[in-house]
């Protein structure tokens, strides 16, 4: 079974978050481009590990669920600076902690 595609997606995208998490801590705006990269990734890293069949379906679950919250604090929130600081940690914790379990089932 192939499954460097699936590190390499979630890989990257949780690189792009964290470089992304870097001008939200400092309190600068960051790229629309950066973003919507950062979610297409997701969306394909979300469909990449439906598509591999992991045994267990946490990764998955986590990956929708940071999806989730990445779309709602983006909307409720838009372009503020701050405010959506809650939202955003169960949104880095959760891509997070996918990335995790996928690194865990893969080694």
């Amino acid at each position: 079974m192939v499954t460097w595609p699936v590190v390499v997606v979630l890989g990257a995208n949780v690189g792009l978050g964290l470089y992304l998490a870097r001008f939200y801590l400092a309190g600068q705006r960051n790229g629309s481009l950066l973003r919507g990269i950062h979610l297409i990734l997701g969306l394909a890293a979300m469909e990449s590990l439906a598509m591999v069949g992991l045994p267990s379906d946490t990764p998955l679950l986590l990956v929708g669920g940071a999806l989730f919250a990445g779309l709602v604090a983006s909307l409720m929130y838009g372009r503020k600076i701050g405010g959506a600081g809650l939202v955003w940690m169960a949104h880095a914790a959760a891509g997070i902690i996918a990335f995790g379990g996928v690194l865990r089932w893969v080694g």
